[in-house]
């Protein structure tokens, strides 16, 4: 049996790069995120195309945690403001994601469909309520995985022109179907901070 660690490695550049390229194509990257707590990492660019479609958008994230699972995933979708609400923003899209577990050593895949809210509030320093949700259920998953479900809620506050600072709390996890039995395997469940950096 093969190392692990060097399977994971040899799929996840694999998928990083094909996605990188891919995305450089549709979106123009012009934010840089990072994502913590005690027990995972997630790193993201992300940015727009208006050339493409007004209120495209899009994301490529790199996420990994304590027990060795690691994710990539590519996010495209269109976002705007409700008619006469200005502070009031809605989004929806597809995103791909790749999985490499540790914990069953094997890869999975699955495409899913989100919808973001946001809600900006009129303080001292901008800030803003978001809430995040990417469902996949088993008809667009690979293999054993029957689906996956993602759902985030954040508070973001503009600390200076080019940078915001964020705290939530995220429930990310997978369910796992082999032989007429189900197991839910969590990737992330708890609190995090993190930062966005514009360019």
């Amino acid at each position: 049996q093969g190392n692990p660690m060097h399977f994971s490695s040899k799929y996840i550049i694999q998928f990083i790069g094909l996605t990188a390229l891919f995305f450089n194509q549709l979106v123009f990257a012009d934010s840089f995120g990072i994502k913590l707590n005690e027990e995972m990492a997630e790193f993201s660019i992300s940015g727009d195309n208006q050339n493409l479609m007004e209120g495209s958008s899009g994301s490529l994230n790199f996420f990994y945690n304590e027990d060795k699972d690691y994710a990539g995933s590519l996010y495209l979708g269109v976002n705007g403001n409700p008619t006469g609400v200005g502070n009031f923003r809605l989004g929806i899209g597809a995103k791909f994601t790749g999985i490499y577990s540790d914990r069953l050593d094997d890869q999975f895949f699955a495409l899913g469909i989100g919808g973001q809210a946001s809600l900006t509030l009129k303080t001292t320093y901008p800030m803003s309520i978001v809430f995040e949700v990417n469902y996949a259920p088993d008809i667009t998953t690979s293999k054993d995985m029957s689906s996956l479900i993602e759902s985030t809620a954040r508070i973001e506050v503009q600390i200076i022109s080019k940078a915001k600072a964020f705290a939530g709390y995220r429930n990310y996890e997978f369910e796992h179907s082999k032989n007429n039995a189900s197991t839910d395997y969590e990737l992330d469940d708890n609190i995090h901070v993190g930062v966005l950096l514009e360019f």
